[in-house]
């Protein structure tokens, strides 16, 4: 997991668990209080990791549209975002 890039403060799982959950807001530090946003680019590997992955292995192992696949979606979807804050990486803002 990523840390605060002014005091080297490792973030918690659960302020980036929030901070993905309400539309990617700022992680503000909890030791030195600077604020930081997520990139770009983690937004998209993000949205790659839990809409795009899941498709395709469901795709892979079933051809045709089953119910099945769809239960096999979302089991697979569960622990991809848990696994979230893991993939994040942030930067400071610019005041």
């Amino acid at each position: 997991m990523q840390h605060c890039l002014n005091c080297n403060e490792k973030f918690k799982y659960k302020q980036i668990m929030r901070s993905s959950m309400y539309g990617y807001k700022p992680v503000v530090c909890s030791h030195c209080g600077e604020a930081h946003a997520v990139t770009l680019d983690s937004r998209f590997r993000i949205a790659i990791v839990i809409a795009a992955f899941p498709m395709l292995a469901t795709q892979f192992i079933w051809g045709n549209f089953k119910y099945e696949r769809v239960f096999f979606y979302i089991l697979t979807i569960i622990p991809l975002i848990f696994m979230v804050p893991f993939l994040m990486k942030y930067r400071r803002i610019k005041n």
